[in-house]
């Protein structure tokens, strides 16, 4: 059989983290989110049990040694999995799980941790609007479009949110409604270089003949 975690304690119930104990190897987990990879290497056990405690040392790894190749990526997954077998009750660690996967090149892989993060928690903004982000990335231009629009109307009025909203309007061939969508991530922030490049490339002007530019 395959290395696992331990178990929960008694006293950790569903929906809650087992109580933080430390780690043989909370040294080297700390060394690997700070990005020295070739210092510190923890076993994919290791990592786990650390994730299995503070599931945001999955985000911590990959903006650590994991930016720096997708093989570090890799083996922050595989640690990532882990831990989720130990914890499948937390809705985050799939989600940070999901992020590790995209840095692998695992976009298929993201898109199932997404969904169960979301079947224990449909209100989880971040792990909608990263399915959302995930689905357009595999070609779902309807599957994203669901998840962003309930984002938004769970009140995820973000411009990233309504960049990846336009987007799926561009799929859609709807001119109209993703330079609306761009217009509103520029009134959410007006330095967003990406949204005005966005508008700037729609093809045709809106129905409405005006304008994509925002007032000065």
């Amino acid at each position: 059989m395959g290395a696992s975690v331990p178990p929960l304690g008694p006293d950790a119930g569903p929906g809650c983290r087992a109580p933080s104990k430390p780690s043989a190897d909370r040294a080297a987990v700390t060394g690997y989110a700070s990005g020295a990879v070739s210092q510190f290497r923890p076993e994919p056990t290791g990592l786990a049990e650390a994730f299995a405690q503070e599931p945001e040392l999955v985000l911590a790894c990959l903006n650590g040694a994991g930016a720096q190749s997708v093989s570090v990526a890799q083996h922050i997954l595989r640690a990532a999995q882990l831990a989720l077998a130990a914890r499948p009750q937390y809705a985050d660690l799939h989600c940070y799980a999901a992020h590790a996967a995209l840095a692998a090149g695992a976009p298929q892989v993201a898109r199932k941790l997404l969904a169960a993060a979301l079947t224990i928690n449909p209100e989880y903004a971040d792990a909608r609007v990263l399915a959302g982000h995930v689905a357009l990335l595999c070609g779902q231009g309807r599957e994203a479009r669901e998840h962003l629009e309930r984002a938004l109307a769970g009140g995820a009025d973000f411009p990233d949110v309504h960049m990846l909203l336009g987007r799926v309007w561009e799929l859609e061939q709807d001119w109209a409604r993703a330079g609306a969508a761009y217009q509103r991530a520029l009134a959410l922030n007006e330095n967003m270089t990406a949204a005005r490049e966005a508008l700037a490339a729609l093809p045709v002007m809106p129905p409405d003949g005006k304008s994509h530019e925002l007032p000065a």
